[in-house]
Formats: C-alpha cells, structure tokens, sequence
C-alpha cells in the first residue's frame, strides 16, 4: 500500500542532500581528508623543465582523484567507521 508520491520523496531529498552539501563543515572535511585521504588515481596534466636554485630540474602538475565517504547522523555528528 502506498501512502505517499515517491516522487515527493525523492524530490525533497534531492533538496536535503543539497541543504546538507552546501552546509558542510569545509574545516571538518579537509581534517578528516588529512586522515583518510585514499588516493584513488592520479593523471600528469603538464610538465616543464624548470631552473630551480641555478639547476635544471623538472616541474610536473598532477591531478588527484580522492575518494572520501563521510557518515553522519540526523545530528550532523560524524560516525567514525
């Protein structure tokens, strides 16, 4: 038996999930990538030979891919898994 739209639901979840993202912790977050951090993957965007203190040396750009679950309750305290 339904007793309410999924379509409702499904909606104002849509606009908790994004309550809660734009709510974030941006200090609490970054601690714990400090902690957890799992690098994933990594691709070299560029490279250049550089002089570095009067020698020849080699600057790479480096893009991460960082994967990070967080856990939290109703309280917005985070659950330590």
């Amino acid at each position: 038996m339904k007793v309410t739209e999924p379509e409702l639901i499904e909606e104002l979840e849509e606009g908790l999930f994004q309550a809660v993202k734009e709510s974030l912790d941006r200090s609490a977050v970054s601690e714990l990538l400090r902690e957890r951090l799992n690098v994933s993957g990594f691709s070299c965007n560029k490279g250049d030979m550089v002089v570095h203190d009067g020698k020849v040396a080699y600057s790479l750009d480096l893009s991460l891919t960082v994967d990070l679950k967080i856990l939290m309750d109703r309280s917005g305290n985070l659950i330590r898994d």
